[in-house]
């Protein structure tokens, strides 16, 4: 069986959509700092605390995603690896099952080749020593 290749991006239909989101999440952070930034030099410095968390907030969130796939994607590809191993092991077994049943069918029928004559010689012999079924004698 030949081995299976690492994960492709054709394999992971997610795998762009995700990245797109951290990006988009990155994006909102750096404007929410940016923004933070524009704030505390401002007139209007008691909007700077709160953007400040924003923003971090925001950076956070971009990035919180990533650990639980990583950890969705890693118990995937062990399940696919047991499942390989599960199906060489049943394709292993199979052909056992195959050759051994092979073997019993050769010897099954070099046995009943042996003994067919006899149960033939046998059954004859039988026949000869019984006597003549009885006829049906019923009132006509």
């Amino acid at each position: 069986m030949p081995e299976a290749a690492g994960p492709s991006s054709s394999s992971l239909p997610f795998g762009d959509a995700f990245r797109r989101i951290q990006e988009i999440g990155t994006q909102l952070s750096e404007a929410a700092l940016t923004m933070a930034d524009d704030f505390a030099r401002s007139p209007g410095g008691r909007f700077a605390e709160p953007m400040v968390r924003l923003g971090s907030q925001t950076a956070e969130l971009a990035t919180l995603w990533v650990a639980p796939v990583r950890a969705v994607l890693q118990e995937q590809q062990e399940l696919m690896d047991a499942m390989s191993a599960w199906a060489e092991q049943q394709r292993e077994l199979a052909d056992k099952f195959a050759t051994l049943a092979e073997r019993h069918k050769k010897l099954t029928d070099q046995v009943t080749s042996l003994l067919d004559p006899w149960l033939e010689q046998i059954a004859k012999a039988g026949q000869w020593g019984q006597p003549p079924a009885p006829e049906d004698e019923s009132p006509a």
